[in-house]
């Protein structure tokens, strides 16, 4: 029972790998994916620090 257990954790493991792998690919060769992407996050990062030094 052990070992199975241990199975689907690096099967499950694996296939996350395979998902960050794909994403990081689409994302490399696609600039208009990062480029929103990296807009998104100066925004978002940008919007929680105005809202972090504006607080009382």
């Amino acid at each position: 029972m052990k070992r199975q257990k241990g199975a689907s954790s690096l099967e499950y493991l694996m296939l996350g790998a395979v998902v960050i792998a794909i994403l990081i690919a689409v994302i490399g060769l696609n600039d208009d994916i990062a480029g929103t992407i990296s807009t998104t996050l100066q925004n978002l990062f940008g919007d929680v620090e105005e809202a972090a030094t504006s607080s009382p």
